[in-house]
């Protein structure tokens, strides 16, 4: 696991402390004293025995300078004590959306950090697990996105555990930490097969009909993008020229032709195999904007085209579970209600 971090400054707007944050914020945490800890690092504990040793000398051989000195360095402690503390307190921690992968591939778990004081604060660090840690300053009224790469390895729900912020500023004798959970995962799409049967389509006819698409026929019009379209099908041209996305339609003769990706016609190659063929289908099939409908047991997808739609076959994949119908059908529902709930 390993993490890059990018630094961006907000636009201020009047007096206040706010940035322009980017529109897929979701949620945020702002760091308290209720859920920071302080505690001595390495060289602190080091720091600290000298202390008491100073002390004792101090008192046993009744020395002023001795203890001018200890006391002056229990100020300094004092000190990088306060500025540890408002090193990383009052930091918001918001995360961003997070991308669904195929397995074996990296997931990206975006975060931003907004410093809404005005002044800098110095090292501050982020970690998961016992992965590399990364610094990053935080100038006054600006925010540092961390983006914090973790790697698959099988399908279904991936939710990292606790991620931490801590800061060892000025001196790294005290390390201020603090950990969060924001509930936050991502889908962990099949990794698709090499080798995969073509699917061939379960209803045609040879009925013709004038239908408006998003094929390769006849230009019809010009109508909004909405979420899902395909991105072949654009006008990028209108789209540049009026500030807005543009997606077209397209009117033809085409046949009443739907394609079935089924489980039961692979479920003889085994469950983990099974599902990589069936990612493997539907990614060809939605490169070729047909209409197909995803049959596993228990769960029917019924037929569409685009990518809300492929996203859609891909997560029940994904999150599907064979042994139980009660147990797979409520698993998925429960993760799925969560994920819409989140965006």
């Amino acid at each position: 696991m390993t993490i890059t971090i990018s630094k961006t400054e907000g636009g201020l707007s009047g007096d206040s402390n706010t940035v322009d944050l980017p529109e897929h914020v979701r949620e945020q945490l702002e760091i308290c004293f209720h859920n920071i800890r302080i505690r001595p690092t390495s060289h602190g504990y080091a720091f600290i025995l000298f202390l008491v040793l100073l002390l004792f000398s101090a008192i046993y051989y009744l020395n002023s300078i001795a203890f001018i000195l200890c006391f002056l360095l229990i100020s300094l402690l004092h000190n990088v004590f306060w500025l540890s503390y408002r090193n990383i307190q009052g930091l918001q921690i918001m995360p961003c959306a997070t991308e669904s992968v195929f397995s074996k591939q990296t997931a990206y778990f975006h975060f931003i950090v907004f410093n809404a004081e005005h002044y800098e604060r110095e090292a501050i660090a982020i970690q998961w697990q016992n992965g590399p840690i990364s610094f990053a300053d935080i100038a006054a009224n600006c925010y540092v996105e961390f983006s914090v790469r973790v790697p698959t390895k099988h399908r279904g729900y991936l939710k990292p555990e606790s991620f931490q912020f801590f800061s060892c500023y000025p001196l790294a004798l005290l390390e201020c930490r603090c950990e969060f959970d924001f509930q936050q995962g991502v889908i962990i799409y099949p990794h698709p097969a090499n080798q995969y049967p073509s699917v061939q389509s379960v209803q045609q006819s040879s009925r013709q009909k004038s239908h408006l698409s998003q094929g390769q026929d006849d230009f019809y019009q010009l109508r909004s993008y909405q979420a899902g379209d395909s991105l072949k099908h654009i006008a990028w041209k209108q789209s540049t020229k009026f500030d807005h996305y543009y997606t077209k339609e397209f009117q033809g003769e085409i046949s009443d032709e739907i394609y079935s990706v089924n489980w039961e016609q692979s479920a003889h190659h085994g469950e983990k195999h099974c599902l990589a063929i069936l990612t493997a289908q539907i990614l060809d099939i939605s490169t070729n904007d047909k209409p197909y409908e995803l049959h596993l047991p228990y769960i029917h997808v019924s037929a569409g085209t685009g990518l809300a739609h492929r996203h859609r076959c891909l997560t029940e994949l994904a999150l599907c579970k064979i042994e139980s119908e009660n147990e797979g059908v409520s698993d998925r529902s429960n993760i799925i209600g969560l994920i819409e709930l989140k965006q």
